[in-house]
């Protein structure tokens, strides 16, 4: 194989290096991240699952419980923002990132300020992409502003005080290629 480019991103606690390869094609997708780590020796970021760095957006599984705000802030902190979904390859692998047999609500950046206003993502992006279950959003008990992932895959409305992990996200800079 031609390597034709490679790209190097360092973050304090990791590198990361992805590569284009000009022949033959790529016609499956790989993930460059997990290729990283197991070159580097680091499998999972701190011990969090990563998901494929070919798409706009690269998404990181929290497990720690935390309300919809403190898991704001950390993703703030520790990445860009809690999840912005774009579309249903960007909704495919924030999945991915999600252990497998886990039974639990996760946090996405999805919320809305009172029962009145519009649902809008945490990073102020326009992505109008939604995957709400049936009967969702009825903001049952009259509280419920923040949206999840059900363990079935569809977003619901919680109350944002409830704490359970969360899906953060890198972007949207594009790290690899396809």
């Amino acid at each position: 194989n031609k390597i034709s480019t490679i790209i190097l991103v360092v973050t304090p606690a990791h590198v990361f290096f992805c590569y284009k390869l000009t022949w033959p094609p790529i016609k499956e997708r790989v993930n460059y991240v997990a290729l990283a780590e197991k070159s580097l020796g680091t499998p999972g970021l701190n011990g969090l699952k990563s998901s494929s760095c070919e798409n706009s957006h690269v998404f990181y599984f929290i497990p720690d419980n935390m309300n919809w705000t403190s898991a704001q802030t950390y993703c703030r902190q520790h990445h860009t923002d809690l999840a912005t979904v774009d579309d249903w390859t960007d909704y495919d692998e924030l999945l991915k990132t999600v252990p497998k047999g886990f039974t639990e609500y996760i946090w996405i950046g999805l919320y809305r300020n009172n029962a009145a206003a519009p649902w809008v993502w945490s990073d102020s992006s326009k992505s109008t992409f939604s995957s709400w279950d049936v009967g969702q959003p009825n903001n049952y008990g009259g509280k419920q502003f923040c949206a999840a992932v059900s363990p079935a895959g569809k977003w619901h409305d919680l109350e944002c005080p409830i704490k359970q992990a969360s899906v953060c996200y890198m972007g949207p800079t594009r790290f690899c290629f396809h």
